[in-house]
């Protein structure tokens, strides 16, 4: 259910954040907090209609506080090939100023990536770990937390003329969790796509 006569949101925000460039290493940091006046979102009322749950816009005051963080290392580069490894995670706690958790916040993520790269090709691994998911909004189901593996990897040949023809593969989720995104409004319904892999050609010029 809508409702054209809700206020404008309104929002003061404060960032900090630090950024390191050095040789090898790159990272960054920040740490932000957003004051949100009327915020606007899809509230479950709790009364059904033909045994689907009703839900309808409003507005509350609110705040969020997070952090956000990323470290790059090169570790190793010669003409033949290289390694890079990253270390990335982000944490988000979002309540009413009334008292409550805001619906569909994503939960707490930590992960990694380890990238090997050549001249013509390139092949990574990225693990995810994400925690439970138990602040949640007013007849909000909890989410399980998960770990999620996937690659990608690819060779490209440079045809001339700014034209490129790569061949790829792409595998998601590979140890086949049970993957609930705790943002998806269709979460306790159905999961996010099992264990996949792709194979695919692409040309670009």
């Amino acid at each position: 259910i809508g409702n054209p006569n809700l206020d404008t949101e309104t929002s003061d925000n404060l960032e900090i954040g630090y950024r390191y460039h050095t040789g090898r290493i790159t990272g960054e940091i920040s740490a932000y907090i957003n004051q949100i006046d009327d915020y606007i979102f899809l509230n479950i009322t709790g009364e059904e209609s033909e045994e689907q749950l009703i839900a309808e816009h409003t507005a509350r005051d609110a705040e969020f506080k997070g952090i956000e963080a990323r470290l790059n290392i090169n570790v190793y580069e010669s003409a033949p090939f290289g390694v890079n490894w990253s270390l990335f995670g982000d944490s988000v706690n979002a309540d009413f100023d009334a008292g409550g958790d805001i619906p569909l916040i994503p939960a707490d993520k930590i992960g990694t990536e380890i990238e090997f790269y050549g001249p013509h090709w390139t092949f990574h691994i990225h693990m995810t770990s994400v925690s439970d998911q138990d602040d949640t909004g007013e007849f909000e189901l909890p989410t399980d937390g998960y770990d999620e593996i996937s690659l990608y990897g690819d060779y490209h040949w440079d045809l001339g003329n700014a034209g490129e023809l790569k061949v790829f593969v792409k595998g998601n989720n590979l140890t086949d969790e049970e993957i609930r995104n705790h943002t998806s409004r269709l979460k306790n319904y159905a999961p996010e796509p099992g264990r996949s892999y792709l194979l695919g050609l692409r040309y670009t010029y």
